[in-house]
């Protein structure tokens, strides 16, 4: 009987998670840089291979979240899946020519949209060369030992912090209030 009942239960929350599957395709995709500036997402093509599993532990307006992201991009595009503490699939995005692709497996009130994910990860880990050519000349973008920043009328609107193995180790954004801290994981 105790059996059952496991197999029942297990058959609900697979159901119900399968059920929370929702995906979405944009064929330009723009994200918010700032709360005035919108800019289109049109550097995908990473030069050479990038493969990174992290743990993220975000603060956002005062809430805490950890989880798991594995991102890989190469030069046919980027893809970023992010998993829950316990392993549980949360969402998966690809970003090629063919577009954004963004996938949700469990639906969460306070995440971010998929493309504001997709521009910290490709501000964050894309080689500054790749970046400036994508980008307006409003936008600056400065590389200094450990550090890089993106700023906006002179404004920083995102910092990017890097440990002394160039592994991208924390993200601040302070118009949107929140920050993230990384660690690679081998």
């Amino acid at each position: 009987m105790f059996k059952i009942l496991i197999g029942c239960f297990f058959s609900v929350v697979i159901l119900s998670i399968s059920g929370c599957t929702q995906t979405n395709l944009q064929t330009v995709p723009k994200a918010y840089l700032t709360y005035e500036l919108k800019i289109p997402l049109s550097v995908y093509s990473y030069p050479g291979s990038l493969e990174t599993k992290q743990l993220l532990n975000i603060l956002h307006s005062g809430e805490k979240v950890a989880m798991f992201c594995l991102v890989k991009a190469d030069p046919l595009g980027i893809s970023i899946n992010g998993f829950t503490l316990s392993g549980v699939k949360i969402f998966e995005l690809s970003f090629n020519r063919q577009g954004l692709k963004a996938k949700s497996f469990i639906p969460l009130n306070q995440a971010p949209a998929p493309e504001q994910i997709l521009l910290d990860c490709i501000l964050g880990l894309y080689p500054e060369e790749t970046l400036k050519s994508a980008l307006s000349d409003e936008v600056e973008l400065f590389s200094k030992e450990h550090v890089r920043l993106v700023k906006y009328h002179g404004k920083t609107v995102r910092s990017f912090s890097y440990d002394d193995e160039d592994h991208l180790s924390y993200v601040e954004c302070p118009e949107f209030d929140y920050s993230i801290k990384i660690k690679s994981i081998k």
